[in-house]
């Protein structure tokens, strides 16, 4: 079903979703999973109407993803989970995982079905997953994968002609930038 009004919106109301989860995101807000688990439902939709499968299965990702947030970043504050680092020899073994699975998605796709930019979709899946998880957990460096992240599928958006996702990966670029100085400052004081 490729009903064009449908579809611009579904993907506006994904993008005010999704702002108002990296909103309470960057605040450590346990609410932001809510947002971003309908922002990923609906996103699911509009990403296989589009033909970016890796990315449909990203979001599919991004909705249990959700869920393990929720759970994970706990009720009250004294649960709350601490922001953390990963060192340099997991960084090395997050970035080995991320080029398996760009393979591995990127050949399927190529291979198997008719979507478009396979590799490249496969590229942004492969470390959004990483990025993701290390969401869950407030993994510092986290941010600085969805800086890179974000501004190239930014471009893979605008490639598809979907502007408004362009334009919230845009957003999130920006966002991530403030997201990663606002939890590092916090992460110094916990130190």
């Amino acid at each position: 079903m490729h009903n064009p009004v449908l579809l611009l919106s579904v993907e506006i109301l994904s993008v005010v979703l999704n702002l108002a989860f990296l909103y309470f995101l960057i605040r450590q807000r346990r609410v932001c999973w809510i947002y971003g688990i309908w922002a990923s439902v609906l996103s699911i939709f509009l990403m296989y109407a589009n033909a970016l499968f890796s990315e449909a299965l990203l979001y599919l990702f991004y909705v249990v993803m959700g869920v393990y947030g929720y759970i994970n970043w706990g009720e009250d504050a004294h649960h709350r989970l601490r922001i953390r680092e990963w060192s340099p020899v997991t960084h090395l073994y997050a970035l080995f995982l991320g080029i398996l699975i760009l393979l591995g998605m990127g050949t399927f796709f190529d291979r198997e079905t008719e979507a478009d930019y396979p590799y490249h979709d496969a590229f942004s899946t492969a470390f959004s997953l990483i990025a993701t998880y290390m969401e869950t957990r407030k993994i510092l460096s986290g941010w600085i994968y969805w800086i890179i992240l974000n501004l190239f599928t930014a471009w893979l958006y605008f490639k598809k002609d979907m502007l408004w996702y362009a334009g919230l990966m845009l957003i999130y670029g920006v966002f991530s930038l403030m997201g990663y100085l606002k939890w590092r400052k916090e992460w110094n004081m916990q130190k």
